[in-house]
């Protein structure tokens, strides 16, 4: 595994390889998605030269296809700068609902069907990284997506007879919708977290010393330095708390958001498999890291009423007779979490 030049570091970089959403495999679906939009307006606007469609259906499905890409385009950007977050998906998802809504009933070919189903595919594979659950049921983009929903009654001109079927309107086209496919994600509050969340400024007096506990450690002077690089501590330390979401920062490493679910993730590194796993509980932040060089385990702890953060680091290493524990602690400079102090 890479040596890094600090704890923290370790955690933001083991995030960005497995806690921040899988981001090459989110890259990937990324373009995936955008390569089968443009298959669907390729199919469409052939369809569209053998067949006479209402004006209003082509409008929808054009609007709904470049609303997906800019908030495609949106999530990308933002996946590049490590700044993607949850609402980014849930923007996106809701995008391809509306579109789904519409999708089937201008679809006329089966060819622009299997690409429609092959971009949810990717819309599906991307949500499952964020833990947002998608809906392809009947009316879901409407619902969802900040459309007024029907109440299903006789008398809404949105639906027709009893059954309660959707009928069309002049502002959407009929829905004929595939069936939804299962989600066993649940959606999690975008709450902030105040305890955790905020800025916090490194207090040296009241943290331990790095350097005893490295003098202590009984280790050659090569593994002392490298002791002591994953030991110390970054002298900011940002936290933005949103649910399950979280985005870290330090001063000594680019932000970088992941998913404190308490699953566990697994990455390859020099043949061995590393389990990650991140977990919110109460007012504390666990991540933890095991089977590499190096494993650690690191708790975030909002103390004194939330005014100030004790980061223990707990580190086990091949050079190590037993764990070593260090404790910084950080006063609260800001109930804002600001990202660019690194």
């Amino acid at each position: 595994m890479k040596k890094l030049t600090t704890t923290i570091s370790l955690v933001v970089m083991l995030a960005i390889g497995a806690f921040a959403q899988n981001s090459r495999q989110v890259q990937d679906a990324v373009r995936s998605l955008n390569s089968k939009l443009d298959d669907i307006e390729q199919s469409f606007e052939k369809q569209m030269q053998s067949n006479s469609a209402p004006q209003g259906q082509i409008d929808a499905l054009n609007d709904d296809i470049r609303n997906l890409r800019d908030s495609v385009a949106d999530l990308d950007n933002n996946i590049q700068r490590h700044r993607e977050n949850r609402s980014d998906v849930q923007k996106m998802v809701e995008s391809a609902q509306r579109l789904n809504d519409v999708m089937f009933d201008v679809a006329s070919n089966r060819q622009m069907e299997r690409d429609w189903q092959s971009a949810r595919d990717q819309v599906d594979r991307i949500a499952h990284e964020y833990g947002v659950v998608t809906k392809w049921d009947e009316g879901a983009g409407t619902v969802n997506g900040g459309y007024p929903a029907s109440s299903g009654s006789s008398n809404d001109p949105v639906y027709s007879g009893s059954s309660g079927d959707p009928a069309p309107s002049k502002n959407r086209p009929a829905v004929r919708p595939m069936p939804p496919v299962p989600a066993d994600h649940d959606s999690n509050s975008n709450t902030l977290s105040v305890g955790l969340s905020g800025t916090y400024q490194l207090d040296p007096r009241a943290s331990e010393n790095i350097d005893d506990i490295v003098h202590t450690a009984n280790v050659t002077d090569d593994q002392q330095q490298d002791l002591r690089d994953k030991l110390e501590a970054p002298d900011q330390i940002a936290l933005d708390i949103r649910g399950s979401q979280v985005t870290l920062a330090t001063s000594k490493g680019d932000p970088v958001t992941f998913t404190a679910d308490g699953r566990d993730k697994t990455q390859n590194a020099n043949g061995r498999t590393i389990r990650l796993r991140a977990t919110i509980s109460g007012d504390t932040l666990t991540v933890a890291s095991l089977g590499g060089e190096t494993d650690f385990n690191i708790n975030f702890t909002s103390i004194s009423g939330g005014r100030a953060l004790k980061v223990s680091r707990r580190i086990t290493t091949d050079y190590l007779k037993q764990t070593v524990i260090a404790e910084s602690l950080y006063n609260k400079t800001d109930g804002v979490a600001h990202l660019d102090i690194g």
